[in-house]
């Protein structure tokens, strides 16, 4: 109606040089924004704020992600161009791209529409349009591709792990040092990605040793995606076989904890038993790190091999906190590699002194429990609260299967803790009524009601209820008149 009052009314511009269809673009409006367009008879390519801005109507819409309103005003403008160029006598078609209008800083609507920073060629190299990146090279030589988005990545960086592979023109123009924001570089990438000529290429200007921010080395990454030729290649570049991210996580522990075996064999060769005078009865590595041929490990000098195969604390076993893991996460493989590997691991304890049979009855990993018990943990072993497996196996509702095991393996029930719980005690805290029931589904205090001698259950329950002594409560029951058996 205000257009058809006043069909001036869609070219007038506000204090920041808007047109309405900024705002009809602005709000996702699709429909008006076609509707305002066709009224600005005057305006044939796509209106812009004041120069000192030049902000077009799609750039606001993929600042607020409204998609409907880009194509119909690409199109509607399109339209016009072609028109106006008809009635010019100008037969050159509209050659031009739908969203390259830029401002006055020269940012297409993508850019608007990106929260990271990120150009045009960090989105072809994130999602593998290495075509668009090769037109990016050839015509525009002096292009940074060393520029970095709101994390820190760079166009190559994001190139390494796309789903087509790597571009190699663009990372070879790369800077192979540079880390994000999260001290992750092209080295973490290349094995991340688990391209073999990737890696290969990637170390020849990286070092295999590299920390992020969070301390994990490319050994960690190779162990969590499970590449055990990725770990091969970086021992045999001088990579730290038992170096620690900030945790104190090795990847041995990496390895156990995402139960990569192949990984665990790399890392741990068989020919390498731990040392039997360490603290915990493991260490690790003391022993020589030549094999039985008394040569030096393939792609390693002496002195590195020394260095990669010593464990930075000889007085914890290597393995410790992943066999803890492994329990944990119920993977059996992992802990029988770890064990049959270092026997003494069997001992190892987390922070708060829980065993692995501590965390694998919490669980519910009856496979990990039955080994583990077979293996000679003690079935009484308390944590640091005096808490024993059993009373961990009742937080669980689905762990009645490991509580049975327990149960028939002698765990003592009237067992209390520090704080004086029994395990009845952890099965009510948990809120656990499953483990709390007998064979017939009965909770304890329904086996009480359901004994013979009811009366005197009657009492003890309204005795802990009341606050009258029990001696005065004989009054409100009639005289016992049951025989005796």
């Amino acid at each position: 109606l205000l257009c058809e009052a006043n069909p001036k009314a869609a070219d007038r511009k506000d204090c920041n040089g808007f047109y309405p269809l900024h705002y009809a673009a602005f709000r996702g409006d699709d429909k008006l924004c076609t509707y305002l367009l066709k009224s600005m008879e005057d305006v044939v390519e796509m209106p812009t704020s004041d120069v000192y801005r030049a902000i077009t109507p799609l750039h606001l819409a993929a600042m607020r992600n409204m998609s409907k309103p880009l194509l119909p005003l690409a199109e509607a403008v399109k339209k016009k161009v072609t028109v106006a160029r008809k009635l010019a006598r100008n037969r050159i078609s509209v050659d031009r791209p739908m969203f390259a209008d830029m401002d006055a800083k020269n940012r297409i609507p993508l850019h608007y529409a990106m929260k990271y920073e990120m150009t045009p060629l960090h989105f072809a190299a994130a999602n593998g349009k290495n075509t668009c990146i090769e037109w990016v090279l050839r015509n525009f030589s002096k292009i940074s591709v060393n520029r970095r988005d709101s994390k820190g990545r760079s166009a190559g960086m994001l190139s390494l792990t796309s789903l087509s592979g790597p571009y190699w023109p663009l990372i070879q123009k790369s800077n192979l040092e540079r880390c994000d924001n999260m001290g992750r570089g092209y080295l973490h990438r290349a094995v991340y990605s688990k391209c073999e000529d990737a890696l290969m290429r990637v170390l020849q200007k990286c070092n295999p040793n590299t920390k992020d921010v969070n301390g994990v080395t490319p050994l960690h990454v190779a162990a969590a995606v499970g590449w055990p030729e990725a770990v091969a290649i970086l021992l045999g570049r001088g990579a730290i076989r038992f170096a620690t991210d900030n945790r104190g996580f090795t990847p041995v522990d990496w390895a156990a904890a995402y139960n990569r075996i192949d990984v665990l064999g790399e890392l741990l060769p068989s020919s390498r038993r731990s040392s039997p005078d360490s603290a915990l009865g493991s260490g690790g590595t003391n022993s020589s790190p030549f094999d039985t041929s008394g040569e030096a490990l393939s792609g390693e000098t002496p002195t590195t091999a020394v260095e990669a195969d010593k464990p930075v604390n000889e007085s914890e076993p290597c393995g410790r906190a992943g066999l803890l893991f492994a329990a944990y996460l119920g993977h059996l493989p992992s802990i029988m590699f770890l064990l049959e590997h270092d026997p003494n691991l069997i001992s190892v304890r987390d922070p708060r002194g829980r065993t692995a049979l501590h965390l694998a009855a919490w669980r519910g990993c009856y496979d990990c429990v039955d080994y583990l018990i077979k293996r000679g943990i003690p079935v009484e072993a308390v944590d640091n609260n005096g808490a024993t497996a059993l009373m961990y196996a009742v937080k669980d509702p689905k762990s009645v299967h490991v509580v049975e095991y327990l149960l028939n393996h002698g765990v003592d029930l009237t067992k209390k803790d520090f704080n004086g719980n029994t395990v009845l005690h952890h099965c009510c805290l948990s809120k656990n009524e499953e483990g709390g029931k007998d064979a017939q589904g009965r909770i304890p205090l329904m086996c009480g009601i359901e004994d013979p001698d009811i009366v005197d259950c009657m009492r003890l329950v309204l005795a802990c209820m009341m606050d009258t002594p029990a001696a005065e409560m004989s009054g409100l029951f009639l005289s016992d008149r049951r025989q005796s058996g």
